[in-house]
């Protein structure tokens, strides 16, 4: 699987002792936590992600438990209390309970789950996770309707599943972080799913903008900011991953798994950049993004 799009630097922290992220975090102005990556099978097939080694991955790209068990021993000279746990799908991991348990072991009070959130629609898994420490949920949504999201998510019946297990892990108590991806396909309907999120579940939707990878055409399916702009002047969102000058006037942000993992692609400035006085806090966009636009859509700050 190519990492050519991919920032070095986010993967080397997301495979990092403990102690060494809590530098990194620290140094970055973000929250303090640890960063815990399993990677195992993933329930959906996004046509922007859905590979072999994503959906079918082979023993040998299954994160060892040896590995997590000495990831997580670090915290016990430390303390860090809260646990971000990402991956393609953390749940499907033969070792996921038991990753929680030695979590919880060794210091760590409440975990920040990357997951689909289709496996809680089981009241049982619900509490289970619960009992196990989870805390909040961090879940991708693409449609305020089955037809919308499982068209990208290309699994019948995954939206469903979703909803209710998001409502399911509300009435229980978790946080609901909800990410969207700007796409050229639901464009028209991103104001529509962050009213969706709004009104069922008081989670204001966070949108990203897609990372190139090798399976499918970037310049087919990304959105350049003045779409981007137009689509959403009106919608109560928060952005993460795009330029500062891109709806300046929305808020930005995410919980720390999606704004670390949307850190992952690499990213650049564009010659209208040069000058633009908000550059030092400014993320840059993604570099496949600027060599299919360019700086169109840029509003740079003099």
């Amino acid at each position: 699987m190519s990492r050519s799009h991919e920032n070095a630097d986010v993967h080397a922290l997301m495979e990092a002792p403990l102690a060494a992220q809590r530098e990194v975090l620290a140094g970055w102005g973000l929250a303090e936590a640890g960063l815990l990556i399993l990677m195992s099978r993933c329930l959906g097939r996004c046509f922007f992600c859905a590979q072999r080694v994503v959906t079918d991955p082979p023993p040998a790209l299954i994160t060892r438990w040896d590995t997590v068990s000495a990831w997580l021993d670090g915290n016990r000279a430390l303390g860090v209390e809260r646990l971000c746990l990402g991956g393609t799908e953390p749940p499907t991991h033969p070792d996921f309970y038991r990753t929680l348990e030695r979590a919880r072991e060794v210091g760590f009070t409440a975990v920040e789950l990357m997951t689909s959130a289709v496996q809680l629609a089981h009241p049982v898994i619900v509490q289970r996770w619960w009992d196990h420490g989870v805390r909040a949920i961090c879940a991708p949504i693409y449609g305020a309707s089955a037809a919308e999201h499982d068209r990208i998510v290309q699994v019948q019946g995954h939206w469903d599943r979703l909803v209710r297990g998001l409502d399911l892990a509300r009435s229980r108590g978790m946080a609901l972080h909800l990410h969207t991806l700007g796409l050229r396909r639901t464009l028209d309907a991103l104001p529509g799913l962050a009213r969706y999120t709004g009104e069922r579940w008081g989670a204001r939707l966070t949108v990203a903008p897609l990372r190139p990878k090798d399976m499918f055409d970037y310049r087919a399916e990304a959105v350049g900011f003045d779409a981007l702009t137009a689509a959403l002047a009106d919608a109560d969102v928060s952005l993460v991953g795009l330029p500062s000058c891109v709806l300046p006037d929305k808020p930005r942000g995410a919980p720390l798994l999606i704004e670390v993992y949307f850190r992952g692609q690499r990213t650049v400035y564009a010659d209208a950049c040069a000058g633009c006085a908000a550059r030092a806090g400014c993320p840059g966009l993604v570099a496949m993004h600027e060599q299919v636009h360019g700086g169109a859509g840029l509003t740079p700050a003099r």
